[in-house]
């Protein structure tokens, strides 16, 4: 019995550890996340800066290669990201199928 409850407790110790890492892995992702859409936005405020700049000094083909340019990759960017991400909205169970019960993790 005294076997049996150390097991148990380091079942649970492992548990509480996996859960704190996966928090920590969320928490990371996150922060990468905003990081980059910060950096999206600051890259994009300066290509219109220099689209502006050109505009004005009458580099008006220089102009519309960046304009072109900027927009096949936002357009481009949105695409790949929108094909490449999994769905998160469920997938419809049809009709008379149950559903399968999650398999338990194997404790070693």
């Amino acid at each position: 019995m005294d076997a049996e409850l150390r097991r148990l407790e380091y079942t649970h110790e492992l548990d509480v550890e996996d859960r704190r890492l996966k928090e920590k892995y969320m928490e990371m992702e996150d922060r990468r996340v905003t990081r980059g859409q910060w950096m999206s936005f600051t890259i994009s405020l300066l290509i219109l800066g220099v689209l502006f700049a050109a505009v004005m000094t009458g580099a008006h083909a220089a102009a519309a290669v960046l304009a072109g340019s900027a927009i096949t990759v936002g357009v481009g960017s949105f695409v790949y990201n929108n094909r490449h991400e999994p769905s998160a909205q469920p997938q419809p169970q049809p009709q008379g199928q149950k559903t399968a019960a999650p398999i338990p993790e194997a404790v070693t």
